[in-house]
Parts: structure tokens; sequence; C-alpha cells
């Protein structure tokens, strides 16, 4: 995942999503006008080569996720906000959970930096770090506005896992996973461990932390994290 700052509560007239044309015409790496140097602008950037009115679409859902949640967001919602028809919608999504998830992959485009340093512990840290960043910022309101519905809608839950915790190549925990696939590569973890579950432990204290109770995550914290839950799952033995 980016490192993301930023809160994605600001009033609504702030968020008007930046013309197609403007957006074409713009260099990469450039900022347009009345972008914020948050995440949602470092993502704008990243998609430079995709279809504008796609970029368009899903920065108008996660602006409304992030706003109003999962269940007052609807495809005419964001119709409306995108300034774009419905049918142009659900030619593309199917329905709402479609659009959200590949919303969220949009936010998340470019995945975690995952460190490559040889040292498990080292990666482990940096990787923490960079997520702990990214849920303090865009992402984590986006995710906030979208937890209450995972209870009752399966098949965002499934999808959402998939994007989070790095089964079949998502990102979230995908981040941790690489690491730990990385240390098994190299014979440091063994070869029977879990790295799905271990990744998965790691990014749900996280998210338990930075998104459902609010309590903040110092380097302490990643530390013990890393030293007393990681490592060790790492390298418990197999049951």
């Amino acid at each position: 995942m980016p490192a993301m700052t930023g809160d994605l509560r600001p009033a609504p007239e702030r968020w008007a999503p930046p013309a197609g044309a403007a957006a074409g015409r713009a260099p990469a790496g450039a900022a347009e006008p009345g972008d914020r140097p948050s995440g949602l602008a470092d993502a704008r950037r990243r998609r430079r080569a995709h279809d504008p009115r796609e970029r368009e679409i899903l920065d108008a859902a996660l602006e409304l996720l992030a706003t109003v949640g999962y269940d007052r967001m609807s495809m005419d919602a964001v119709a409306t906000r995108a300034r774009a028809g419905k049918a142009t919608l659900y030619r593309r999504w199917a329905c709402k959970p479609d659009l959200v998830v590949d919303a969220m992959r949009y936010l998340l485009d470019g995945g975690t930096p995952v460190s490559d340093t040889g040292d498990l512990r080292t990666d482990l840290l940096a990787v923490a770090a960079a997520t702990r960043r990214a849920l303090s910022g865009d992402l984590g309101a986006v995710a906030r506005g979208v937890l209450g519905e995972l209870r009752h809608n399966p098949r965002l839950r499934a999808a959402l896992r998939v994007t989070f915790t790095g089964e079949g190549g998502g990102q979230g925990g995908g981040g941790l996973r690489a690491v730990l696939d990385r240390a098994v590569e190299r014979g440091e973890v063994a070869p029977s461990t879990d790295v799905g579950f271990v990744a998965e432990t790691g990014f749900s204290l996280l998210m338990m932390r930075l998104l459902v109770s609010g309590e903040p995550v110092e380097d302490a914290d990643l530390e013990r994290l890393v030293d007393h839950v990681l490592i060790p799952a790492a390298h418990a033995p197999p049951r």
C-alpha cells in the first residue's frame, strides 16, 4: 500500500473530480489543480494511463465511502457525484460491491513498498510501518466506511479478504506475506509455515488499533508486533 496522509472528511464541495480532459493533459506525477496532498491524489497520479472516466467514478466512490459509509452510498449517488450516467457505471460494475472493491484496489494501486534487505525482522518492520501510515490516512477513512457492512455482505467480505490479506495477489497483508514468502525461499522460515495466517494476524492487529479502537500505534508497538507475534508465529513448529 502507498503511504497516505490526510483525512477524507472535507466539505463535499472540495471533492469535485478533475475534468477528464484536464486529467489527460497532466504529465505523469504532476499535481492537478485542486488536488489535495493525500493518498487519493497519489492514486490519481498513478492511474494516468487508465481511463479518465473510470478514475473519476472511482474517486467519487471513495469519497462517498469515506463521508457517508457503505450503507448510504448508492450507485446513483456515485453517478451523480462523478457526473456520469448510471448506464456507464453498470457497464463496468454489475453491482455496488464490485464497484467498492475496485475503488479500494484503486486506492491501494501500487501496493505496499516491500523492503528486501534479506533480514526478516527489518523487512517486517518496514512493511508494518507502511501499513500504519496507510491506515492512518485516506485508506483508513474508506475502510471505516465499509467495516459495518462486512458482517452482512459475504460477497464484499470475500473480495476484500483477497484485497487486504494478499490471497491471490491482494495488497494490505500482502506486503507482510511477500516478506514472509521471501524468508521461506531463503530458508529463514520453514516451508511448512502458514505465511497467510501470520500475515493476516499482523494486519488484523493493526486494523484493530487504527480502525476500531482508535488507539495510537507507536514505533514500540510495531516492534512488539514483529518481535513477539509475527516472528514467533513464523518460527512456530507445525501442528
